[in-house]
Protein backbone atom coordinates (compact mmCIF):
# COMPACT_ATOMS: atom_id res chain seq x y z
CA UNK A 1 0.00 0.00 0.00
CA UNK A 2 1.51 2.99 -1.32
CA UNK A 3 1.48 6.62 0.92
CA UNK A 4 -1.78 8.14 1.48
CA UNK A 5 -0.67 11.68 0.59
CA UNK A 6 0.37 9.40 -2.78
CA UNK A 7 -2.98 8.87 -3.31
CA UNK A 8 -4.95 11.74 -2.67
CA UNK A 9 -2.48 13.04 -5.50
CA UNK A 10 -3.02 10.70 -7.59
CA UNK A 11 -6.82 10.14 -6.95
CA UNK A 12 -6.93 14.16 -7.48
CA UNK A 13 -4.70 13.66 -11.19
CA UNK A 14 -7.28 11.11 -12.11
CA UNK A 15 -6.05 7.68 -10.74
CA UNK A 16 -9.42 5.86 -9.85
CA UNK A 17 -7.99 2.74 -8.28
CA UNK A 18 -6.03 5.73 -5.86
CA UNK A 19 -10.02 5.86 -4.73
CA UNK A 20 -9.55 1.54 -3.90
CA UNK A 21 -6.56 1.96 -1.68
CA UNK A 22 -7.65 4.83 0.41
CA UNK A 23 -10.93 2.69 1.28
CA UNK A 24 -9.14 0.29 1.73
CA UNK A 25 -6.85 2.15 4.42
CA UNK A 26 -9.26 3.61 6.33
CA UNK A 27 -12.86 1.69 6.17
CA UNK A 28 -12.59 -0.38 8.98
CA UNK A 29 -11.50 2.75 11.11
CA UNK A 30 -13.99 4.80 9.77
CA UNK A 31 -16.91 2.57 9.83
CA UNK A 32 -15.78 2.06 13.68
CA UNK A 33 -16.22 5.69 13.87
CA UNK A 34 -19.65 5.80 12.36
CA UNK A 35 -20.78 2.92 14.58
CA UNK A 36 -19.92 4.45 17.55
CA UNK A 37 -22.15 7.50 16.71
CA UNK A 38 -25.00 5.86 15.21
CA UNK A 39 -28.25 4.77 18.09
CA UNK A 40 -28.98 1.24 17.86
CA UNK A 41 -32.55 2.17 16.64
CA UNK A 42 -31.11 2.99 13.63
CA UNK A 43 -29.23 0.00 12.46
CA UNK A 44 -31.89 -1.59 10.80
CA UNK A 45 -31.22 0.60 7.71
CA UNK A 46 -28.37 2.14 8.70
CA UNK A 47 -24.91 0.70 9.24
CA UNK A 48 -21.49 2.49 9.95
CA UNK A 49 -20.42 1.07 6.62
CA UNK A 50 -23.29 3.12 4.96
CA UNK A 51 -21.54 6.55 6.68
CA UNK A 52 -18.45 5.67 5.70
CA UNK A 53 -18.36 4.87 2.60
CA UNK A 54 -21.16 7.93 2.31
CA UNK A 55 -18.06 10.34 3.88
CA UNK A 56 -15.57 8.94 1.84
CA UNK A 57 -18.11 9.37 -1.17
CA UNK A 58 -18.38 12.87 -0.16
CA UNK A 59 -14.70 13.67 0.12
CA UNK A 60 -13.86 12.00 -3.45
CA UNK A 61 -16.43 13.95 -5.18
CA UNK A 62 -14.94 17.30 -3.09
CA UNK A 63 -11.49 16.19 -4.98
CA UNK A 64 -12.65 15.64 -8.36
CA UNK A 65 -14.05 19.41 -7.97
CA UNK A 66 -10.91 20.83 -6.15
CA UNK A 67 -11.90 21.00 -2.51
CA UNK A 68 -9.85 20.86 0.12
CA UNK A 69 -6.51 21.61 -1.45
CA UNK A 70 -5.42 21.58 2.50
CA UNK A 71 -5.86 18.29 2.89
CA UNK A 72 -2.78 16.65 1.80
CA UNK A 73 -1.60 13.75 3.99
CA UNK A 74 -3.33 11.11 6.12
CA UNK A 75 -4.00 12.77 9.78
CA UNK A 76 -5.77 15.88 7.33
CA UNK A 77 -7.55 12.85 5.36
CA UNK A 78 -8.58 11.27 9.11
CA UNK A 79 -9.92 14.36 10.16
CA UNK A 80 -11.89 15.45 7.43
CA UNK A 81 -13.33 11.69 7.09
CA UNK A 82 -13.87 12.07 10.72
CA UNK A 83 -15.47 15.11 10.85
CA UNK A 84 -18.07 14.10 7.71
CA UNK A 85 -18.65 10.96 9.12
CA UNK A 86 -19.51 12.32 12.72
CA UNK A 87 -22.14 15.21 10.98
CA UNK A 88 -23.47 12.39 8.88
CA UNK A 89 -24.50 10.77 11.89
CA UNK A 90 -25.56 13.68 13.52
CA UNK A 91 -27.87 14.66 10.37
CA UNK A 92 -29.43 10.99 10.58
CA UNK A 93 -29.88 10.78 14.21
CA UNK A 94 -32.02 14.28 13.76
CA UNK A 95 -33.74 13.09 10.68
CA UNK A 96 -35.01 10.19 12.43
CA UNK A 97 -35.98 11.83 15.74
CA UNK A 98 -37.94 14.32 13.32
CA UNK A 99 -39.87 11.09 11.92
CA UNK A 100 -40.80 9.68 15.52
CA UNK A 101 -42.29 13.27 16.50
CA UNK A 102 -45.76 12.99 16.30
CA UNK A 103 -47.43 16.71 14.64
CA UNK A 104 -48.17 19.26 16.93
CA UNK A 105 -51.72 18.92 17.19
CA UNK A 106 -52.27 15.13 17.13
CA UNK A 107 -53.02 13.75 20.73
CA UNK A 108 -50.59 10.39 21.82
CA UNK A 109 -52.48 8.21 24.16
CA UNK A 110 -49.77 8.05 27.21
CA UNK A 111 -50.29 3.63 26.60
CA UNK A 112 -48.47 4.57 22.73
CA UNK A 113 -45.67 6.93 24.17
CA UNK A 114 -42.29 4.94 23.95
CA UNK A 115 -40.41 5.08 27.35
CA UNK A 116 -37.01 3.67 27.03
CA UNK A 117 -35.90 1.26 29.92
CA UNK A 118 -33.92 2.53 32.73
CA UNK A 119 -30.01 2.82 31.17
CA UNK A 120 -27.86 1.28 34.29
CA UNK A 121 -26.50 3.96 36.68
CA UNK A 122 -22.51 3.44 35.72
CA UNK A 123 -23.56 4.48 31.90
CA UNK A 124 -25.41 8.01 33.48
CA UNK A 125 -22.52 8.65 35.75
CA UNK A 126 -19.73 7.91 32.82
CA UNK A 127 -22.29 10.36 30.45
CA UNK A 128 -22.48 12.95 33.27
CA UNK A 129 -18.68 13.10 33.80
CA UNK A 130 -17.92 13.20 30.30
CA UNK A 131 -20.03 16.03 30.20
CA UNK A 132 -19.20 17.68 33.02
CA UNK A 133 -15.30 17.34 31.30
CA UNK A 134 -16.67 18.59 28.14
CA UNK A 135 -18.64 22.01 29.81
CA UNK A 136 -15.18 22.29 31.70
CA UNK A 137 -13.36 21.86 28.71
CA UNK A 138 -15.50 25.14 27.10
CA UNK A 139 -15.30 26.72 30.33
CA UNK A 140 -11.60 26.91 30.41
CA UNK A 141 -11.88 29.05 27.12
CA UNK A 142 -14.52 31.51 28.65
CA UNK A 143 -16.89 30.92 31.69
CA UNK A 144 -19.49 32.76 29.14
CA UNK A 145 -19.07 29.46 26.71
CA UNK A 146 -19.18 27.15 29.31
CA UNK A 147 -22.83 28.74 30.47
CA UNK A 148 -24.26 29.33 26.84
CA UNK A 149 -23.73 25.46 25.85
CA UNK A 150 -25.36 24.87 29.59
CA UNK A 151 -28.42 26.93 28.51
CA UNK A 152 -28.49 25.37 25.18
CA UNK A 153 -28.76 22.20 26.41
CA UNK A 154 -31.70 23.23 28.89
CA UNK A 155 -33.49 24.63 25.60
CA UNK A 156 -32.57 28.15 25.73
CA UNK A 157 -33.13 30.00 22.32
CA UNK A 158 -30.71 32.76 21.46
CA UNK A 159 -33.26 35.32 22.53
CA UNK A 160 -33.45 33.82 25.71
CA UNK A 161 -29.82 33.50 26.45
CA UNK A 162 -29.04 37.02 25.39
CA UNK A 163 -31.66 38.24 27.97
CA UNK A 164 -29.95 35.78 30.61
CA UNK A 165 -26.35 37.44 29.94
CA UNK A 166 -27.42 40.94 28.92
CA UNK A 167 -25.87 40.69 25.68
CA UNK A 168 -27.15 40.50 21.75
CA UNK A 169 -28.40 38.21 19.83
CA UNK A 170 -25.53 38.76 17.67
CA UNK A 171 -23.25 38.52 20.44
CA UNK A 172 -24.67 34.80 21.83
CA UNK A 173 -24.80 33.55 17.83
CA UNK A 174 -21.05 34.66 17.59
CA UNK A 175 -20.70 32.55 20.80
CA UNK A 176 -22.66 29.61 19.72
CA UNK A 177 -20.08 29.22 16.38
CA UNK A 178 -17.13 29.58 19.00
CA UNK A 179 -18.83 26.29 21.24
CA UNK A 180 -19.41 24.53 17.63
CA UNK A 181 -15.72 24.71 16.65
CA UNK A 182 -14.55 23.99 20.07
CA UNK A 183 -16.77 21.02 20.33
CA UNK A 184 -15.28 19.79 16.88
CA UNK A 185 -12.42 20.39 17.73
CA UNK A 186 -12.35 18.40 21.54
CA UNK A 187 -13.74 15.74 19.09
CA UNK A 188 -11.21 16.34 16.68
CA UNK A 189 -8.88 15.72 19.30
CA UNK A 190 -10.34 12.72 21.27
CA UNK A 191 -10.53 10.95 17.85
CA UNK A 192 -6.93 11.35 16.92
CA UNK A 193 -5.72 10.61 20.71
CA UNK A 194 -7.82 7.40 20.43
CA UNK A 195 -8.73 6.01 17.10
CA UNK A 196 -9.64 2.71 17.22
Amino acid sequence: MGSVSGDIHKFRTGDVDAAARIWERYASRLTRLATTRLPNSLNSYLSGEDLASDALAVVLMGFKDGKWPGVQNRDHLWALLAKITYHRAFYEIKKAKAKKRPPLNAMVPLDDLNVPAEKPADIEVEAKEQFEKLIAQLGSHSSTLGAIALMLCDDFNQKDIAAKLGCSTKSVGRKIEIIKLKLEEILLRSIAEDPE
